[in-house]
C-alpha cells in the first residue's frame, strides 16, 4: 500500500507487487538479505503501528474524551 512504502525500506523488509510472481520475487529478495536484517530494530521501528499502540495512544484517549463531555 502506499502507507507501507513510508516505513518499508532496505533495512526492514522489501515491497512486493501483489501478484504470485511478485510474491515470489519478494521472497528470493529477502533470503538474499536475511543476515542483514536485525529483527530487534525492526520490531522497536514497527512498534508505533502495532493496534496494541494505536488503541492505547489513539483510542482510549479519543473514548475517554467523549465519556467526559
Amino acid at each position: 500500500t502506499k502507507e507501507n512504502k513510508l516505513i518499508i525500506d532496505e533495512s526492514n523488509g522489501v515491497l512486493i507487487r501483489d501478484t504470485p510472481n511478485g510474491f515470489c520475487e519478494g521472497l528470493v529478495q529477502i533470503s538474499k538479505k536475511l543476515k542483514t536484517y536485525n529483527s530487534k530494530n525492526i520490531s522497536k521501528s514497527a512498534r508505533q503501528y502495532s493496534w496494541e499502540n494505536i488503541v492505547e495512544s489513539k483510542f482510549v484517549p479519543y473514548i475517554n474524551e467523549i465519556i467526559e463531555k
